[in-house]
């Protein structure tokens, strides 16, 4: 959510705000909001456009429909790219860690099994 906010905001201090100030008629195409054309929009549409991007970004599955044209714009999205790949590394090593846990409890119950199956041939139980 706040990802895909910040890519709006982003947007808007890029392009359509800055025409604004101009007192340009319409949004400017210097921004991903101005060039695609949903400045004037509803906001509902807007949301689910960024988060779209948000999305496909930090799942790495960007398919380059939505993609950053000002310095700022490149600028936030070569970050958000990089959070979402430490993100990801992250997961990846937490599961990682988690599984190799796994199996030395289950070693350690192996072994303990083991030594009381021994422990009970020794006492002819």
């Amino acid at each position: 959510h706040w990802l895909a906010c910040g890519w709006f905001l982003v947007g808007q201090l890029g392009g359509p705000l800055v025409a604004m100030l101009k007192e340009l008629e319409g949004p400017s195409s210097r921004s991903w909001i101005g060039r695609d054309g949903i400045y004037y929009k509803p906001v509902v549409e807007q949301y689910v456009r960024s988060i779209y991007w948000s999305v496909a970004v930090m799942t790495s599955v960007a398919y380059g429909d939505i993609y950053p044209i000002t310095i700022g714009e490149q600028v936030y999205a070569l970050v958000s790219m990089i959070c979402g790949t430490l993100l990801f590394a992250f997961f990846i090593m937490s599961v990682t860690a988690y599984t190799a846990a796994l199996d030395v409890a289950s070693t350690v119950f192996s072994y303990r099994r083991a030594c009381i199956a021994q422990y009970l041939v020794d006492q002819h139980i």
